[in-house]
């Protein structure tokens, strides 16, 4: 594989020791201090839920402001050492010893095996023209967030939705402190660390959700890993971002985030007395675990200030209603006010620019339920199945899963998925493009798991019982890692098209900042790697929020119109030379099929730089 050599690898390794004992040792002393019961992997979630709400508490206006990035490296030192120092305090690193549970060794197995895939496959994801390409730009400016990351142009403004997380900032650190570039770490060294820091959040979850049993949680996720790696029906599947795009912060929270949440709010209720003592202790302090789960999601995704924020007020209600404390609810107003506070600021910024609010917020009489049916596409077969445990879980589930895939739902589909208010909170709170993350919270892989994990204890076999469970589940989906899905084989560490490095390094040799109209492909991945390269067009979404909503219609539709021309759809010649004179260009990527458009250009003093065998790079002759 291009770009993997001994001195990668063994900053890989470095990161990794890191982050662990950065990560384990906070959620030590978190566990200590705030009586949770948390085996050994499992304080790596809690740790970096923790570790990630101190850097957002402390951090965010770094980004918001546009501050130096070298004070920010400082204050992400400073909190690493404090949560090292909050673990050793206590001696909260030494853990209370456990007898081995062979079924840890089928955890290990399954997350080496989507490790492995991951190393080995991967998917092009248009977002990451923003994301990877904002952490390469930060990792080598002065200050954060000086303009958009994906188009590169230093005179654009930003998204004002993204400028208050701190994710992209925070892997920028780690960049510019090991040395390596944004997309090799994002796309290659993060993975596998993040996919174990995931397995953390769900084998808490999937613990508590079984009162403690450390076998039946290691099969709920050995199940919920099945959940995932078949998930390849839908796009928009909990599976997709795990496996596919788990390096971006709304992955993340969800896939880390919301577990802990989940987890730490169930631990709030327990049938064995001998834990009343420290359930009490959790529950008195729960308002400080919920607003560092909220604090941790705004700092890796915007969205999740409602993804988090529904759950949160949902599962705390139900909880408040089981227990019959109307008090519990009290626990949410540090997390509430975290939201308010966010969202405020994310309407100050973007009201500045007319109509993207607006545009944002017209939905159809039918948008819930198309949206509903959109997101889960050919997989609705499994939503039958979750309707099923949920029978099953009323009839011999326990009050931890009750409250979790019953009660908690009931109260989300009253409040946000029905389409009467559903349509409201679409065109109020989320806006209408996000809205369908809300059906992430149907709990349909958390509860068919655990109603499989219930069925396979009637087996003699535990084994047996797993297996037949694993091909229950496997069934109504479809494998992920297929090339109708988009996955392809990896050439490099960068995880990007060979044509990416090959073109990005003719074009920064020859200019300095060069100006490049790339087709689809290229168009989100030359800043990924080149934060030199100033881009056309990003993507079409970003076209219209940094220029047709910022009262700049006209320079967005050319821009559109040599999108449409580098995508070989039929162009007018006149025109297209006169754009790509007017905004600079010095590179135009075709793919050679693209006739029509090739022949605007070879007939116009432009002529072949490079090429591949899918690709042209053309560059005008001075």
């Amino acid at each position: 594989m291009s770009g993997l050599n001994v001195l990668l690898i063994g900053k890989m390794i470095l990161f990794y020791l890191m982050m662990t004992v950065i990560m384990y040792m906070t959620g030590s002393g978190v566990c200590r201090r705030f009586g949770i019961n948390a085996v050994r992997i499992e304080r790596l979630s809690i740790g970096f839920v923790f570790h990630m709400a101190l850097i957002q508490l402390f951090g965010w206006f770094f980004v918001a402001f546009r501050w130096p990035m070298s004070a920010f490296i400082l204050q992400v030192i400073f909190i690493s050492f404090f949560g090292i120092i909050l673990g050793i305090s206590r001696e909260a690193y030494k853990a209370e010893k456990r007898k081995i549970e062979w079924s840890g060794l089928i955890v290990l197995g399954i997350l080496l095996f989507q490790i492995t895939l991951l190393f080995i496959m991967y998917r092009s994801d248009a977002d990451d023209s923003f994301y990877v390409s904002n952490v390469t730009l930060f990792q080598n400016s002065q200050n954060l967030n000086l303009y958009d990351g994906s188009f590169g142009n230093p005179l654009l403004g930003t998204v004002p939705m993204y400028d208050f997380e701190i994710w992209e900032a925070y892997m920028a650190f780690f960049c510019k402190l090991l040395q390596i570039d944004g997309a090799t770490m994002l796309h290659f060294v993060l993975v596998p660390w993040l996919l174990v820091v995931s397995a953390s959040a769900y084998l808490f979850l999937g613990r508590i959700l079984f009162d403690g049993d450390e076998r039946k949680g290691n099969y709920f996720y050995i199940l919920l890993s099945v959940f995932h790696l078949m998930g390849g029906y839908e796009v928009f599947s909990q599976g997709s971002f795990l496996l596919s795009r788990i390096w971006q912060g709304k992955a993340v929270y969800l896939h880390i985030v919301l577990p802990v949440m989940m987890g730490l709010l169930l631990s709030c209720v327990s049938h064995k007395k001998e834990l009343d003592q420290t359930v009490e202790k959790t529950e008195n302090k729960l308002f400080v675990l919920l607003f560092a789960c909220i604090l941790a999601g705004a700092g890796l995704n915007p969205t999740s200030l409602y993804v988090l924020g529904f759950q949160l007020a949902a599962m705390l209600l139900a909880l408040a209603i089981y227990k019959r404390k109307a008090k519990l609810l009290l626990h949410a107003f540090p997390a509430v006010i975290t939201v308010l506070f966010f969202t405020l600021l994310v309407y100050l910024r973007a009201r500045q620019f007319s109509g993207q609010l607006e545009a944002a917020s017209e939905a159809a009489d039918n948008f819930v339920f198309a949206t509903f049916k959109s997101f889960f596409g050919s997989g609705m077969l499994y939503f039958y199945i979750y309707i099923l445990a949920v029978f099953i879980i009323l009839a011999i589930g326990n009050t931890r899963a009750k409250i979790s895939f019953v009660l908690t739902p009931i109260i989300l589909f009253i409040g946000v998925w029905n389409p009467l208010t559903g349509k409201l909170v679409a065109e109020t709170l989320t806006k209408v493009p996000s809205f369908w993350r809300v059906f992430w919270l149907i709990p349909v892989g958390l509860a068919v798991s655990y109603t499989l994990v219930l069925i396979a204890g009637y087996f003699k076999s535990g084994f047996i019982g797993l297996l037949v469970s694993c091909v229950i589940i496997a069934l109504p989906g479809q494998w992920m890692f297929l090339k109708e899905n988009n996955f392809v084989r990896a050439n490099n560490v960068e995880r990007l098209p060979t044509e990416v490095m090959q073109f990005g390094n003719r074009a920064i040799e020859e200019k300095d900042n060069p100006v490049i109209l790339g087709t689809d492909e290229f168009a989100t991945t030359f800043r990924q790697k080149y934060d030199q390269i100033e881009l056309i067009y990003s993507r079409h979404q970003y076209i219209l929020d940094l220029f047709v909503y910022r009262d700049k219609e006209e320079e967005g539709t050319e821009r559109i119109a040599l999108m449409d021309f580098s995508r070989g759809l039929s162009s007018e010649e006149e025109k297209t030379l006169a754009l790509l004179k007017k905004y600079s260009v010095d590179y135009v990527v075709l793919e050679n099929n693209h006739t029509e458009s090739r022949y605007i250009l070879e007939n116009n003093n432009w002529h072949i730089v490079d090429k591949s065998e899918e690709y042209l790079m053309y560059s005008r002759r001075d």
